[in-house]
């Protein structure tokens, strides 16, 4: 089990970005094994991902070089996950997300059913996996493709999926971050002036770290 968070800045204010960037190491503090971090600085798509444990990822000096890369861009996007602690088997590599499909990247908490039927049903999906998460994704930018319309596309993917999806999605040609779930489970807070706005699929742990910066 994973939660998934992220936090996106459109300010240029220097304390705005420090506390959106002190929000996400925050988001990321977690007993577990395996953890990963998108981040969208405008122009490109950085991604660290690790197997070993989250207290190591977050202390690690390449995370630190990520969460503060963008410093010319006007706006930030961070998107990540970190595992929870539920029992003593650690995650391998490629199970720890985001993953990676064509020009995206995305974060899904939940359980897809369904996913080797639409494997089946869609055999030119570039899967690099046999994770559900890298089927929805791979799905939905293949929507995308199709209609040049996130929402039309994002309709069609989660109309396909049996099962549970919340997701966050980068992408290299958009300069927006999706955000999409059929279960509710998505939680957000935003400052007074909608500039710096915090998500997470586990509500404790956005208040947690909220109550933690404040």
């Amino acid at each position: 089990m994973s939660g998934i968070f992220g936090v996106v800045c459109a300010s240029r204010e220097q304390s705005t970005r420090d506390l959106a960037r002190s929000l996400v190491l925050s988001l990321l503090d977690s007993d577990g094994h395996g953890a990963g971090l998108a981040v969208h600085d405008g122009t490109s798509i950085g991604v660290l991902k690790q197997a070993g444990t989250v207290a190591d990822f977050v202390q690690s000096a390449r995370l630190r070089e990520l969460v503060t890369a963008g410093t010319d861009s006007p706006i930030l996007a961070f998107t990540g996950q970190a595992r929870l602690a539920l029992n003593r088997q650690e995650p391998d590599e490629i199970s720890v997300q985001p993953v990676i499909t064509r020009g995206a990247v995305a974060l899904h908490n939940g359980f897809v059913v369904n996913d080797r039927a639409i494997v089946e049903r869609y055999p030119q999906l570039p899967l690099k996996s046999k994770l559900d998460s890298e089927v929805l994704a791979a799905l939905l930018r293949a929507k995308l493709d199709d209609s040049g319309d996130l929402i039309k596309a994002t309709r069609a993917a989660f109309a396909e999926v049996q099962g549970s999806a919340s997701i966050a999605m980068l992408f290299d040609n958009l300069s927006v971050m999706l955000l999409a779930t059929n279960t509710g489970a998505l939680f957000q807070l935003s400052s007074e002036d909608g500039k710096l706005v915090a998500f997470a699929s586990e509500r404790a742990a956005l208040e947690r770290a909220v109550v933690d910066k404040a």
